[in-house]
């Protein structure tokens, strides 16, 4: 898993992608990942909204 080696970028992509084809355990689970590389990036205030 990209994420796991440190590649944030390509991660964040992927993780993007199965936002929008799941509504389910998967597409809540990358939600959750995309919140926590925008805090990460500094961007605590952007993290903490629902609409990433």
């Amino acid at each position: 898993m990209s994420f796991l080696r440190g590649n944030y970028a390509k991660s964040k992509t992927t993780f993007e992608k199965v936002v929008e084809l799941s509504d389910y355990d998967e597409g809540a689970e990358a939600k959750y990942y995309l919140a926590y590389l925008t805090y990460l990036d500094d961007s605590l205030a952007l993290a903490e909204k629902n609409d990433i």
